[in-house]
């Protein structure tokens, strides 16, 4: 007979260790692929030997982006996007974290010198290890267990040959890397972002313009997206032309809170463009680079060739042609009519053929409007998709009411290419937009995106394209 338990019992709540059922008196099951006999709040149960035995549970995947709520990935996940929590994948429709791998550590690295990777041939050995050499530089060799090498060690006159090495291995001239974060024209180089606020981004006359908001201290911060961070130290150049003045900082560093900036230079106004290398103390190792207007004056900064280098300033040699502008051209206005979409006027669903590409909020409806919801924290968008066909340049207008700052930007789902638009201030009360779109490429999304992250609901009717530009739009909404 098997001995009967109260369900009481079986209901206390229970370890989550692998032998969790011991918490409560019973032995785990010898195989998690013992028959379930009964499950209650504490797990799966299982019978052997006529007793109540607790089936053993696998250990969960944790990873940093379940505190975000977002699963962890899949072993074997590529990486398609870090930021400061973490290694992000994609996986099963959704984004998801990618579990940290630990890095062997040993003692070499209280010594500033990375363990060794890829070889184990011992080149050295003093009184703190052994030593091998890979990547042009000294590394520390695990310590085996049982393994004697006290005879080496105390060989002084290699001790002494091996310092002087090291230290001219450690101060061997390197070659620097560049970031070319912007040159000319409409748009941010591929694997860069703006993260700025209290302004708007826009492109003129084949340059990156930075406006900031009136009486704010509004700045562009461009992110890297390539890598955790752009270097540590190093050589930031631009070309810059403007009635104000401004500071250029950086931002994301690591060891210090992700908020703080370090100004790494200033500089004035100036009639044409005017170049500027702002040395980075070797201290910082940063992730973004902020272009900010310093008096708040609502001043526009034109800026051209925004460059990083890992080098000194010094050394500094730009990897393009830092002279070349490319000519503006004018061309002729066509007398061809522009043509209008009404993507959507009162909205009660999604428009037809488009769906929702967006992340970080949920959408209602309400009074012919579609009413986006972010989440706080999570810079919630609605991105609408087109499902057929593209739209090109021209204009968008909508009305809009938003509790906080609106970004508003396009996309090509193909290149995974997008352009802000503009960013707009809060309003309680209905506003008519109307904005040229200058992205050089087709976009088939349209994004409203909480700026600030601040969880602002925002409201929108009346959502049209024109093919022309936001100076000749002829309203087709009654």
């Amino acid at each position: 007979m098997f001995k009967q338990i109260g369900i009481t019992a079986l209901l206390v709540a229970s370890a989550s260790a692998a032998c969790w059922s011991e918490s409560q008196g019973f032995k785990c099951c010898s195989s998690k692929n013992t028959p379930v006999v009964y499950t209650d709040a504490s797990g799966d149960w299982g019978v052997e030997n006529n007793d109540w035995c607790g089936i053993p549970k696998e250990e969960a995947v944790t990873c940093f982006s379940q505190k975000l709520c977002y699963g962890c990935c899949p072993k074997r996940t590529a990486v398609s996007y870090t930021d400061a929590d973490g290694d992000w994948g994609y996986a099963n429709g959704d984004w998801c974290g990618i579990v940290a791998e630990e890095k062997p550590t040993c003692w070499s690295e209280a010594l500033g010198y990375k363990c060794c990777q890829t070889t184990s041939k011992i080149e050295f050995t003093d009184n703190d290890g052994n030593w091998g050499f890979e990547n042009g530089d000294w590394c520390g060799l695990q310590k085996v267990s049982g393994r004697t090498t006290t005879t080496r060690r105390t060989t002084t006159t290699r001790r002494t040959t091996t310092t002087t090495r090291r230290t001219t291995t450690t101060t061997r001239k390197v070659s620097a890397t560049y970031s070319v974060v912007y040159e000319t024209g409409k748009k941010l180089n591929s694997g860069f972002d703006n993260w700025g606020w209290d302004s708007k981004m826009s492109f003129k006359d084949n340059s990156l313009v930075l406006t900031a908001d009136p009486d704010e201290y509004g700045a562009i911060s461009l992110k890297n997206l390539n890598s955790n961070y752009y270097g540590k130290g190093g050589c930031i150049y631009l070309q810059v032309k403007t009635e104000t003045e401004g500071l250029v900082k950086v931002q994301g560093v690591r060891g210090y809170d992700e908020t703080e900036a370090f100004n790494v230079g200033s500089f004035r106004s100036s009639s044409d463009f005017t170049e500027y290398k702002f040395e980075v103390d070797d201290e910082y190792q940063f992730d973004r680079i902020i272009v900010q207007d310093g008096p708040a004056s609502n001043i526009p900064i034109y800026m051209r060739y925004i460059i990083y280098s890992t080098g000194s300033c010094d050394d500094f040699n730009p990897p393009v042609d830092t002279t070349k502008v490319p000519v503006t051209t004018t061309t002729k206005k066509s007398n061809v009519r522009a043509t209008y979409t009404v993507i959507f006027k009162n909205a009660s669903g999604l428009p037809n053929g488009y769906d929702n590409w967006g992340w970080g909020c949920t959408l209602s409806y309400y009074g012919g409007a579609m009413i986006i919801n972010p989440q706080e924290g999570k810079y919630g968008a609605v991105s609408l998709k087109r499902n057929s066909g593209s739209f090109r340049g021209g204009s968008l207008r909508f009305d809009m009411k938003n509790e906080g700052k609106v970004k508003i930007l396009v996309e090509n789902s193909e290149a995974d290419e997008k352009f802000e638009v503009e960013t707009i201030s809060p309003s309680d009360e209905y506003v008519t937009y109307i904005l040229d779109v200058d992205f050089d490429l087709p976009f088939d999304r349209i994004d409203f995106q909480d700026a600030p992250g601040n969880g602002d609901r925002i409201w929108i009717k009346n959502l049209v394209h024109s093919t022309g530009s936001a100076d000749d739009f002829v309203d087709p909404i009654n």
